[in-house]
């Protein structure tokens, strides 16, 4: 008679891996606790997936993409399940597709579990949503995605696409020279009463993302994407990237709305720090936005009005260089603003350009 699957134990055949060390150290006899669905980890120059349950390995290749995509691929389409990657640096040449819900991509830690995109290979690494389904509760914890941009010309460090996802967390992550952006949030499109596709509920914390070819962090619904509501972006650290740190577009007056920046720290970018052109209902909650070309820009495009946008202490100022015009800067089709405690010394051109319609701009360092 057939042994159950939960009562089975798989003792590995020692001929389909490296050594008996491999074995050993990394496929115990006795079943390891079900910490993860799947166990990935590198031994000589391939990746393998163990068996999370039963401790026996699946998935083998020299590419860890391949073998990431695979464990992924096994997991059940209901409930998803928690990749675990442990310590070590894995060069992938083609992107990581989490397509369904309740899936957990995890590291050993930020500067641990290092995923590095191999040269010429000009694609996102990491994608996040479905065609079709909507997708729920999953999140990328505690590594790094190096996007190796002197050595592609495309590519995200993490591009969040597709029909509906909500409710995923970005967390203890960093995404650093990637040849676009280092983190993309754009839905398929879709009308702006969400009735279509439409992103929400979605958290990136404590995560920096640097040296990146145009956008560190960048929330787009432009174009006639779907809408993208309430999204709180908690200690993200955006530094050096070639155009904007933080970018928050929509395509119509109410594409993009409920969004909450808090304690951002944005330096050195070479276009805008943080720049929001259309949105509503955004608020920046005390930010460090210092040494970029312009610090804080917030316009309208002439078919649509951005509004109801509140920036609440910290500053926006040059500290180490006299690179930054404008601490906050407010274009065409702006109203309804509030700015106050908002340190804007030490700017090139002025700490606040103008006040906007109906607005409340008091009790500012530097301004007016």
């Amino acid at each position: 008679m057939s042994v159950p699957d939960e009562l089975r134990r798989y003792v590995p055949r020692t001929d389909l891996y490296d050594s008996l060390e491999l074995v050993h150290y990394h496929m115990p006899v006795e079943q390891p606790p079900a910490t993860a669905s799947y166990i990935i980890f590198k031994k000589g120059n391939k990746t393998y997936a163990k068996n999370g349950v039963y401790g026996h390995i699946e998935f083998e290749d020299s590419d860890a993409s391949t073998v990431i995509n695979n464990a992924i691929d096994a997991l059940p389409s209901e409930h998803g399940g928690r990749i675990f990657i442990k310590a070590g640096k894995y060069i992938i040449t083609d992107t990581i597709v989490i397509d369904k819900t309740h899936v957990q991509l995890c590291g050993e830690g930020t500067y641990a579990t290092w995923l590095e995109l191999a040269d010429n290979a000009n694609c996102n690494m990491l994608r996040i949503g479905h065609s079709t389904n909507h997708l729920m509760f999953n999140g990328v914890f505690d590594l790094s995605l190096h996007g190796n941009k002197n050595n592609n010309t495309s590519g995200n460090g993490i591009l969040v696409h597709g029909y509906r996802v909500s409710d995923m967390f970005i967390e203890r992550v960093i995404c650093m020279s990637c040849p676009t952006h280092g983190i993309e949030i754009v839905p398929l499109n879709g009308p702006v009463d969400g009735s279509g596709a439409r992103f929400w509920n979605i958290w990136i914390k404590n995560s920096l993302f640097e040296y990146c070819g145009s956008i560190g962090v960048n929330i787009n619904a432009n174009q006639n994407k779907g809408p993208i509501w309430q999204v709180w972006l908690d200690n993200v650290y955006v530094y050096h990237n070639d155009a904007n740190g933080i970018a928050i577009q929509g395509g119509d007056d109410d594409y993009v709305k409920w969004i909450s920046i808090n304690n951002p720290h944005v330096r050195a970018n070479d276009t805008y720090g943080i720049r929001i052109r259309p949105a509503r209902h955004v608020s920046i909650n005390n930010p460090h936005v210092y040494d970029n070309t312009r610090g804080i820009d917030i316009s309208g495009p002439s078919a649509f009005t951005t509004k109801y946008i509140s920036i609440i202490g910290g500053f926006s100022k040059n500290l180490n260089t006299t690179n930054q015009e404008y601490g906050i800067y407010f274009g065409d089709n702006v109203e309804n603003c509030i700015v106050i405690g908002v340190d804007v010394t030490n700017n090139t051109t002025a700490g606040i350009n103008t006040e906007p319609p109906n607005s409340i701009i008091e009790h500012n360092m530097g301004y007016p």
